[in-house]
């Protein structure tokens, strides 16, 4: 996607499907097309960081009639990446356990898959339910077109538990993600805008 928007940049004001002057390369009709298509061998994983802030910029688009459902979804959110957490420390002690410790490490994951999916779950109902409500504010109606257009590369990050779910975890990097000096992914810090 990042490739996207630099060719988006670079394109403004052009016809789409143009070729820029001086520019080889792919037009921005191509790199659109292309754009979160799978290539041979690799899986797309979206930043959740990324949707997070679509959900709140539609709060902050209108507070009174979407506060409360923001809150949800943050809320929603933020217990995925609880277990997201908890998945990456019980897959980080599962790759050398000691011989006694191999069942116990097992069990600490297949429990820690269990939470993911139950907040995965929690997180697809609502996605579903409010994209068929009537009557929802449209800068909610975005956030979650957002969340179902990324669902396949969001939810991609249960087959991959040593990566985090933000491409930023680096507080430096993305500061806005953070209080208390910890990062988004919950390494001391809490998911606050």
């Amino acid at each position: 996607m990042r490739a996207a928007r630099r060719v988006r940049r670079a394109g403004r004001g052009n016809p789409p499907g143009a070729i820029l002057a001086g520019r080889p390369g792919p037009t921005p009709t191509k790199v659109y097309e292309s754009a979160g298509k799978k290539a041979d061998g690799l899986v797309n994983l979206y930043c959740w960081a990324h949707l997070r802030r679509h959900v709140v910029r539609a709060g902050d688009a209108n507070p009174v009639q979407l506060g409360h459902w923001t809150d949800a979804w943050l809320g929603r959110i933020r217990d995925l990446y609880a277990a997201h957490d908890e998945l990456m420390a019980a897959w980080a002690g599962t790759a050398a356990p000691a011989p006694q410790e191999k069942e116990a490490a097992a069990g600490r994951l297949e429990k820690a898959y269990a939470a993911w999916d139950d907040a995965i779950t929690v997180i697809d109902e609502a996605r579903k339910k409010q994209m068929q409500a009537p009557g929802l504010a449209e800068p909610a109606k975005k956030a979650l077109a957002t969340l179902d257009r990324e669902w396949d590369g969001l939810i991609a990050h249960r087959d991959y538990p040593m990566i985090g779910l933000d491409n930023y975890a680096d507080a430096a990097v993305m500061p806005m993600f953070t209080v208390g000096g910890g990062s988004a992914a919950g390494q001391g810090g809490a998911l606050a805008a």
